[in-house]
């Protein structure tokens, strides 16, 4: 099962992380390009490292890997370890850094990239310790085909206390699955999909990623319990003989709120001369892009 928990949410993040890779475009003004470093880390999985140069709005948009460059982890300002460079040769991409380590809650980390042309740039950031969920309730769930609306739940969230805090939902399914053929042939199969988170309640500074996740703040419960009711988009329960829903609440850092809330922002504003242009925000010394952690929290609910 913790196997099937861990594709799942590296499935149901590799938007989000995707989204994180972009490489960061660059005003004319802005002279030469800079170091962009991308990387989300969570207790999870090992730390990957996207480490590529930043390009002018005006010049070639080709995404330039640096696999030459020394990258260095630490932890508590304690040198870690050096990443090594993985390139994605059968699919034309650039590459990535990586190292066997994973994160922990509470810790602080560190990245340094050092390019013999563009210099060293350099990030840090605390990984956040996960909120507690103390209770779950399936309040409503789809009985029927074309039932308007799908899951409803109802959490209660133990904020962490004396800091603000940010967070995020995911939600998605697995459910073993049975089709019959016009010939009477039944067939059998394990099924897993993701679903748009539609709604909160209950929460505050509410921001929405990619048309996908959502991000709120502790605002209204700070340093207490809040109660959240989230809902997903319709789903059709038919041919579903058990289906199971994971609910997986990020407590991000602050650096990973204001990045992908500048970046959404950017997204909203689009290229039109009529809008005041939107920064996207970088913890990025000397260079561009953002370096995150995330705890997760999960919760399963039977649907059927």
């Amino acid at each position: 099962m913790m196997r099937l928990l861990k594709f799942a949410f590296a499935f149901m993040l590799a938007g989000a992380l995707f989204s994180c890779e972009k490489e960061f475009e660059v005003d004319q003004k802005l002279s030469s390009p800079k170091i962009t470093i991308n990387c989300n880390y969570d207790p999870w999985f090992p730390f990957r490292v996207y480490a590529t140069q930043s390009f002018s709005l005006t010049g070639a948009h080709d995404i330039k890997a640096l696999p030459n460059a020394l990258v260095q982890l630490f932890e508590n300002d304690s040198f870690l370890t050096n990443l090594t460079y993985y390139p994605y040769d059968t699919s034309q991409y650039h590459g990535y850094y990586a190292c066997s380590n994973i994160a922990k809650p509470g810790k602080k980390y560190s990245i340094k990239v050092t390019d013999s042309q563009l210099g060293q740039a350099t990030a840090e950031d605390q990984m956040p310790i996960g909120a507690a969920i103390t209770s779950s309730q399936l309040v409503h769930y789809p009985y029927t085909q074309g039932d308007v609306e799908g899951p409803h739940v109802r959490l209660s969230i133990k904020d962490v206390p004396g800091i603000d805090n940010y967070y995020r939902f995911n939600t998605y399914f697995y459910g073993k699955w049975h089709s019959v053929s016009a010939s009477g042939d039944t067939t059998y199969s394990d099924q897993f999909f993701g679903a748009r988170v539609m709604d909160l309640s209950g929460a505050a500074d509410t921001l929405r990623e990619n048309g996908w996740t959502l991000y709120f703040t502790d605002r209204d419960f700070k340093n207490g319990t809040g109660t959240i009711d989230i809902h997903t988009a319709a789903m059709d329960p038919t041919g579903f003989d058990q289906l199971i829903m994971f609910v997986d609440l990020h407590t991000v850092s602050e650096n990973m709120y204001r990045y992908f809330s500048t970046l959404q922002y950017q997204r909203n504003a689009g290229n039109s001369n009529s809008t005041q242009p939107v920064f996207v925000y970088s913890n990025v010394k000397n260079g561009y892009g953002v370096f995150a952690g995330l705890d997760v929290t999960q919760v399963q609910l039977v649907v059927k």
